[in-house]
């Protein structure tokens, strides 16, 4: 499609060869695995244990004693979201006037997804998703199980003692229930690997976060293990940033994306892998919101109307009858809500849970959005974004209308645009040369590819392993 293409590598590779006229053999490719053949064999002594943490979805989500698949394995006995059981399995549980970390659901997670498995008119389908990137880092048990990987891409597992490890974590929740889980991770793993190597010195991570779990890598580094308050910013300590040396996060909404707008407008439609899953059973997951764009940079524009919206405030979703707030989607409720006796009650209560998923949302932007003082000096941050794709950068939304119509788009992975990925307040404001960020980013590279590919596009497989492995360090 035109303005849609992403460029290739052939594409660059093209553009960097000199035209001659005539045609000359493909050059001998570098075997590039084995630049770092030696540097794998590196003790903790000189190298920092890794952990990669994936995006939304990207954890795969089990029934009670894992004797169901909810999420990531859709082959056998799938969820129905149509069936009153299993809206509530995928959905997490609504309660009036309930603290949303106290809100528990049945299920629990069961370690990252490599790969997403279906069936489509009886034929399997698997979707690569994060083994190769899971593999490449080191983490055990998917060095071999990558899914078509090429043979130049970069690739190790660590040899003797444990390097690297993954987090999952359930990716339906506020982002800060899942750093206090992490913090926990953290402590566990650095516990372990003291005894492993039968020494207490301090251990530092660096970590690998794609998606959404870079902002969760982020609220933790600069809050560590603390609870969003409900009506401000929490107190910023920088105590995750004492664990944590390198931080590398791959395509990671830091301005948040339309997508999730739309998600919580429309639903996630079905697809050959999974079923569809209704705006009002995502409006569930406080996670989604917290992946929204930030109102000051002006991405929604409704119809009619000449102020922007504030897409964090409770009476434009009831004013527009969007997701938990729809007027005419009580038999979604009944099946969420099956405590309630009747639909008043449920819309008092799911209403109820949409502010509280909001103010959360508000709250985490707040945090996220100005960078405390005093940042570590040992700590190093580093972005790698998407910029080859068209990505949607301005809405339209139609008062009682379920669906937003994308006017605008500018570069980015399809998902995530390139200025909010780097957080650039430069967006809807007048134009000035360089970026105007909070965030202290290291180093910054562009990867041309989409949201899932560039995680495991071999620039940037080759350029982790080098910031891992072969960067000097001071």
């Amino acid at each position: 499609m035109v303005g849609r293409r992403i460029l290739s590598r052939a594409w660059f590779e093209a553009m960097l060869t000199p035209n001659t006229g005539r045609h000359e053999a493909e050059p001998e490719r570098a075997d590039i695995a084995s630049i770092y053949r030696h540097a794998v064999r590196q003790d903790l002594t000189t190298r920092n244990p890794v952990i990669v943490i994936p995006g939304i979805m990207g954890s795969r989500l089990v029934g009670a004693l894992a004797s169901r698949q909810i999420w990531g394995d859709f082959r056998t006995d799938p969820i129905n979201p149509a069936t009153p059981e299993d809206f509530r399995v995928i959905g997490l549980p609504v309660k009036m006037g309930v603290p949303l970390d106290q809100l528990h659901s049945t299920s629990q997670t069961a370690g990252s997804l490599a790969e997403v498995k279906g069936k489509f008119a009886g034929i399997p389908i698997r979707k690569r998703i994060y083994g190769n990137v899971l593999g490449a880092m080191g983490v055990s048990g998917y060095a071999d199980a990558t899914i078509g990987r090429r043979r130049d891409m970069p690739a190790y597992q660590g040899e003797g003692s444990a390097t690297a490890f993954e987090f999952d974590y359930d990716w339906r929740r506020s982002l800060d229930e899942s750093a206090i889980r992490f913090h926990r991770f953290i402590r566990q793993t650095t516990r372990f690997l003291q005894a492993q190597r039968g020494s207490d010195r301090r251990i530092r991570f660096d970590v690998v976060a794609h998606s959404m779990g870079g902002l969760l890598l982020r609220y933790y580094l600069q809050y560590g293990g603390q609870l969003l308050p409900y009506d401000e910013s929490p107190r910023p300590t920088w105590e995750g940033a004492q664990f944590v040396e390198n931080v590398i996060i791959v395509g990671t909404p830091n301005a948040g994306s339309l997508f999730a707008l739309g998600r919580l407008v429309s639903g996630l439609g079905r697809n050959p892998v999974h079923p569809a899953y209704p705006a009002t059973l995502l409006g569930s997951m406080p996670s989604i919101y917290q992946l929204l764009p930030r109102s000051r940079h002006r991405p929604l524009r409704i119809v009619g109307e000449e102020d922007a919206p504030d897409l964090l405030d409770p009476d434009l979703w009831r004013r527009m009858g969007w997701g938990l707030a729809a007027p005419d989607r009580d038999d979604d409720l009944a099946m969420l809500i099956p405590e309630a006796a009747t639909a008043a009650e449920r819309r008092d209560i799911a209403l109820d849970h949409l502010s509280k998923c909001l103010a959360a949302a508000r709250s985490l932007h707040r945090a996220l959005d100005t960078l405390p003082p005093r940042q570590p000096r040992h700590l190093r941050m580093h972005l790698f974004a998407g910029d080859s794709v068209l990505t949607p950068l301005l809405a339209a939304a139609t008062p009682g209308e379920r669906r937003l119509r994308y006017e605008q788009r500018a570069p980015g992975d399809g998902t995530v645009l390139r200025t909010s990925a780097l957080l650039d307040e430069r967006v809807g404001a007048d134009w000035v040369p360089r970026v105007h960020t909070p965030i202290k980013w290291d180093s910054v590279m562009f990867v041309p590819g989409d949201h899932m590919g560039i995680t495991h596009h071999p620039v940037t497989i080759n350029n982790i392993l080098y910031l891992l492995l072969a960067q000097p360090r001071g």
